[in-house]
């Protein structure tokens, strides 16, 4: 939907002008309607008589009872109009007008953004129709529609989910494969989703007769499983990743991490495998020197 273009979106810039073009019409009534608007008026006009423009004055009493911005810009209007009633006034006016432009600024942003969340509010309706079509077991239908909102939106997170389950039904098709490591990706990306991160991948590892993932997917599914708390997995997937890509960035320490993990598990045995094997395979990285500080302080432990 352009929204830019809208008539609606047009109205508030109409109805300022039509505003302005009020005002202006009764700024030069030679009159003061009230008491207030005299007063005001008079206190600039002293201001700019006297030249003293810190202190209001009033019938030769100091007057406070208005910030002196406004008496400063009426007194500049009196200096420039000369005295005359469209000074006070057109302060005024503008302030107004200035304020509804600023109020127009804001109602326009966010009448876009509710524009945009009715656009996208369009992917509800293709969820909905993907699960109808999958409780029909139209698998073909159901995953269309699926595909057409991860188009849209690449990473939404209850198509992934719906998509991995769609597929689960057939682990022997290379879709399982991919739909699985789509909705990994994405819940590998937050924290907070280590917990089905854990659930999913026991999911996958259960049908998948072989495994297809990615390796560059195994580093962070190793983490998250030591974030978890679920070291043997994580352990699993380290050593795979060891094997067949040593030289993925990041995999010392992810290493140096599972080791403390498991140290901390009171695993010490395994701890120290892990040590040993990233001094051997990174010698020379910044984790090897960790390492291999770690080993001496555990043997200087077991000596004492």
């Amino acid at each position: 939907m352009d929204t830019s273009r809208s008539p609606a979106r047009a109205r508030p810039g109409l109805a300022i002008l039509v505003i302005g073009a009020a005002l202006a019409a009764g700024l030069g009534t030679p009159w003061f309607l009230d008491y207030d608007e005299a007063v005001y008026a008079e206190v600039a006009n002293q201001m700019w008589v006297s030249g003293d423009w810190f202190r209001p004055v009033s019938n030769c009493a100091p007057f406070y009872e208005k910030p002196v911005l406004f008496y400063w810009l009426t007194a500049s209007f009196y200096k420039l109009l000369g005295l005359t009633p469209v000074a006070p006034r057109l302060v005024s006016a503008l302030a107004l007008l200035l304020g509804l432009a600023c109020l127009k600024t804001s109602g326009t942003q966010q009448a876009g953004e509710l524009f945009r969340e009715e656009a996208s509010d369009e992917i509800s309706p293709l969820i909905e129709q993907a699960m109808e079509k999958q409780g029909r077991l139209d698998l073909q239908g159901a995953r269309r529609l699926l595909e057409q909102v991860l188009a849209k939106e690449p990473g939404h997170l209850r198509a992934l989910q719906l998509l991995f389950t769609l597929e689960l039904h057939q682990p022997e098709n290379r879709q399982f494969h991919a739909a699985a490591g789509r909705l990994l990706e994405k819940l590998c990306s937050s924290q907070e989703t280590v917990p089905q991160v854990c659930a999913v991948y026991r999911q996958y590892c259960a049908a998948a007769r072989p495994q297809r993932l990615v390796l560059s997917l195994y580093l962070k599914l190793g983490l998250a499983h030591i974030e978890a708390g679920e070291l043997d997995t994580s352990e699993r997937l380290l050593s795979a990743l060891l094997r067949q890509k040593p030289e993925t960035a990041g995999l010392p320490q992810a290493l140096l991490r599972l080791a403390d993990a498991l140290r901390r598990k009171n695993e010490g045995d395994k701890a120290k495998r892990w040590l040993q094997a990233l001094r051997a395979t990174y010698p020379e990285s910044p984790q090897a020197r960790i390492a291999a500080t770690a080993l001496s302080e555990r043997q200087e432990g077991r000596q004492s």
